[in-house]
């Protein structure tokens, strides 16, 4: 599961928060274990967070303290500086207050959506490159709602319940690339965060930022850097002590290279399983 996060702002304080969130909570897509809750100083900018097997995220998926607050679902890479006795999520809000949420992930690698909650109200939302996590939006009535979830903001901006959906805009659940480019959903008024932009909300309203060009790919095929970078890519997972993992070897180049990079970089202990996925007559099949 990893966490559902939902995040509301309001123009005044006409408006209830906290019946938006109750009402977008009945649309949670599993039961969580944890529930957490943040308020800005003024009222008016709420973070909730539902969460499961937070032992992903080091122990949450959730951070916060009297000035701003943090909410992520995903995988996302972490500095070698950053201390691994610090949940995921507080190493996060910490280095957003160092570098703030632009320069921070700007070039992240991962597959994550991250929404962060200030003091002053203000909100700011990214995601992955490639669209592999989602962030939604939207805004009416004087109230922005962000999440992970597209019918948790659909129903917080209707506020008692989930909307009718307009058959005109099913044609999105075709479009794997939706989420690389950013635009409606099959909510009215709901759209998705492309990848290649932040979302940003403050007194004058949301706004789309631009991410700067994805760094270049050397051109070099120096194939014992790239293993190297590999290795320690994988062992990110290193940093999770208390997940275990299976893998599954489908016969293919990419699944034994994997396999490799786990046994070079020394994680290989947190692997209990691997399934063998492939014709009888696969060598991987026949060796066992």
């Amino acid at each position: 599961m990893g966490c559902a996060f939902l995040a509301l702002r309001a123009t005044n304080h006409d408006n209830d928060l906290g019946q938006r969130a109750s009402v977008a909570e009945r649309y949670l897509p599993v039961v969580p274990e944890r529930h957490d809750a943040w308020t800005s100083l003024d009222g008016r900018t709420r973070l909730y967070a539902w969460s499961a097997f937070d032992e992903a995220a080091r122990g949450g998926y959730f951070s916060s303290d009297d000035r701003d607050a943090v909410a992520y679902h995903g995988w996302l890479q972490e500095e070698e500086s950053w201390p691994n006795t610090a949940t995921v999520a507080k190493n996060v809000r910490v280095a957003l207050k160092t570098v703030g949420l632009r320069r921070l992930f700007d070039q992240r690698c991962g597959e994550y959506a991250v929404v962060q909650a200030n003091a002053d109200g203000s909100l700011g939302a990214a995601t992955d490159f490639l669209g592999a996590q989602h962030v939604y939006y939207g805004e009416r009535d004087g109230v922005v709602a962000i999440s992970n979830r597209a019918f948790m903001v659909a129903a917080a901006l209707d506020g008692s319940g989930l909307p009718g959906v307009d058959p005109m805009r099913l044609s999105w659940l075709m479009d794997g690339l939706r989420a690389m480019f950013g635009g409606e959903t099959l909510f009215g008024g709901v759209r998705i965060l492309a990848g290649d932009e932040f979302l940003e909300v403050g007194d004058r309203g949301v706004r789309l930022v631009a991410r700067t060009a994805e760094a270049e790919l050397p051109t070099s095929a120096d194939w014992d850097t790239h293993f190297d970078e590999l290795c320690q890519r994988v062992a990110w997972i290193k940093r999770l002590p208390e997940v275990r993992f299976r893998q599954t070897l489908t016969g293919g180049k990419d699944s034994r290279l994997l396999l490799g990079a786990l046994v070079a970089s020394g994680a290989v202990d947190q692997l209990d399983d691997c399934f063998v996925e492939a014709e009888p007559g696969h060598p991987a099949r026949l060796s066992g």
